[in-house]
Parts: C-alpha cells; sequence; structure tokens
C-alpha cells in the first residue's frame, strides 16, 4: 500500500484542524491592565495543512498538539509574552513538529484573539 502521509513537496488543498484548550500566566510589562501577573484560559485552533490526496490521523494530530502544548504551556508561566507572539511561537513549533505548515488561532478570551498568516 502507498504510504500518503504528508510531505512537503504537496502542494497544501485542505487543513486538518484541532482544538483546545489550556491555562497559563503572563504579564505584558508596561501595559497599564495586563501589567500584572494574571492568567487566561487560551483557546488554540491548530491548522495542519497537507494535500487531500495524503492523510494524516486525527488522533495523531490530538497527540502531538496535545503532548506539546502540555508540555510547554498548559499552566506554566509564559512570562512577558502577548497573544501575538505566542500565537506566532507556537505556530513555528508545530511547524517544525509536524514538518508542514501549520496555521493558529488562539484566542486569548472570548472575544478577543489572533490569527497567524
Amino acid at each position: 500500500m502507498e504510504d500518503r502521509r504528508l510531505s512537503k513537496s504537496t502542494e497544501p488543498n485542505v487543513a486538518r484542524l484541532y482544538k483546545r484548550e489550556f491555562a497559563a500566566a503572563h504579564i505584558i510589562a508596561g501595559h497599564p491592565k495586563c501589567g500584572r501577573q494574571h492568567g487566561h484560559n487560551y483557546m488554540l485552533l491548530a491548522k495542519v495543512y497537507g494535500s487531500s490526496d495524503e492523510w494524516l490521523d486525527f488522533e495523531e494530530i490530538k497527540g502531538k498538539v496535545d503532548g506539546f502544548i502540555d508540555e510547554r504551556y498548559d499552566h506554566r508561566d509564559i512570562g512577558n509574552m502577548t497573544c501575538e507572539r505566542l500565537a506566532r511561537q507556537i505556530q513555528e513549533q508545530l511547524s517544525n513538529l509536524f514538518q508542514t505548515v501549520v496555521k493558529i488561532e488562539l484566542w486569548e478570551t472570548g472575544k478577543f484573539g489572533v490569527e497567524t498568516v
């Protein structure tokens, strides 16, 4: 049987989506409201890109994203980190982990979030 896993050489035309929540504390130095240590329950939507001719098991995506977030971010102090910088950092790390294009939506509250492009 032909291996149809994700490869960097194939032009992406679909995104496999995985959403999860995690909690983290941070501070934004110099910000009038967020300049004190506080926390958020972030909502992360990871979009793992590939070709519709390839496959990547949803449970594998869940396992990799959960393991990564649990190890590095969940219930951690992420320091002087804005939502924008955190989203970009997670995007770069997950792209390396999956060896393909990954884009991120990261919601800091129910009303405000960012999307990497």
